[in-house]
């Protein structure tokens, strides 16, 4: 587990962390309501870190979410809030880390911001 901090501030004091390929495939398909709520940090590597980073989708997701998406060093490159089965959303700028949680969770976090996990 994990603490989303910005600002000396927490944001998501229990996010889970998805390393391999296919966690981070799933992200949160499938997940309760209660996982979502918690967030979730989706380390990309290998495959995942192109371009521009992973595209995402919220197929088989059940609630909107929010996500943020987070470079190398720790800054906010891009975010977004998805609806349930929202097909294809790919990122601004190349990204590092996806972080994922329930809607209107990162709404006060602009882009640029830097954040400690």
């Amino acid at each position: 587990m994990a603490k989303l901090i910005i600002n000396e501030q927490i944001i998501l004091n229990n996010m889970k962390i998805k390393k391999n390929i296919f966690s981070v495939a799933k992200g949160l398909m499938f997940s309760p309501k209660q996982e979502v709520k918690n967030g979730v940090l989706l380390k990309l590597t290998g495959d995942f870190n192109r371009k521009k980073g992973a595209t995402v989708h919220t197929i088989f997701c059940f609630y909107s979410i929010d996500i943020l998406f987070v470079n190398k060093n720790g800054k906010v490159v891009d975010k977004t809030t998805l609806k349930p089965w929202t097909l294809k959303y790919t990122p601004r700028e190349k990204c590092r880390f996806i972080i994922e949680s329930y809607k209107n969770t990162f709404n006060s976090i602009p882009i640029n911001s830097k954040i400690n996990i």
